[in-house]
């Protein structure tokens, strides 16, 4: 998926020095995530496509539900790469060890999104939060077609993406000022 790929290519970097080793031969921190984020995005685009293309042949799944699947493509985009620096953000910040945060962030995000279950149908409380996470528009949309919860969810992704961004430059900023970029 989209958000495992510029995940994983980030925690690879880190768990082998290599973030290191980029910074020391002038990368910037800028450049670094603006190459792990299109990685990310252009691998979750091709694997879409492969999905989209074989799916009706192998699985028997009709053209309406994947059309579906292709139009939640931005906010799916926009919410896993937010998530994929904010898990970058979490290892800038406590170190290498703290890693494995990342796809558990991502975990919870997708659970309180409510994928199996209709907002409706939960307690008020989760249903309250849960709207302000950007997988929840992707699985509404997902069950009822209705391209509200397109548009609700592409401003909640891009919110989120804007933390995440900003997260991981703050905590890059930090790692720097205290020398942890080196344990990186």
């Amino acid at each position: 998926s989209l958000q495992k790929q510029a995940s994983l290519s980030i925690m690879y970097d880190f768990w082998s020095k290599e973030f290191a080793e980029l910074l020391r031969v002038g990368v910037s921190a800028r450049d670094y995530l603006s190459a792990m984020l299109l990685f990310g995005l252009s691998a979750g685009i091709v694997s879409l496509l492969l999905y989209v293309l074989f799916a009706p042949i192998l699985f028997g799944i009709e053209w309406e539900r994947l059309q579906r699947l292709v139009w939640a493509l931005p906010i799916y985009s926009l919410s896993a790469l937010a998530i994929s620096c904010l898990g970058a953000a979490v290892v800038l910040r406590f170190s290498q060890l703290y890693g494995f945060m990342a796809g558990t962030l991502l975990q919870l995000c997708v659970i309180i999104s409510s994928p199996f279950v209709p907002p409706e149908k939960l307690p008020f409380w989760w249903r309250t939060i849960s709207q302000f996470f950007p997988f929840t528009a992707v699985f509404e949309f997902g069950r009822s077609g209705d391209f509200d919860y397109l548009i609700r969810g592409i401003w909640i992704s891009a919110a989120w993406l804007v933390l995440g961004i900003t997260a991981y430059f703050a905590m890059f900023a930090h790692a720097l000022r205290e020398g942890k970029l080196a344990r990186v």
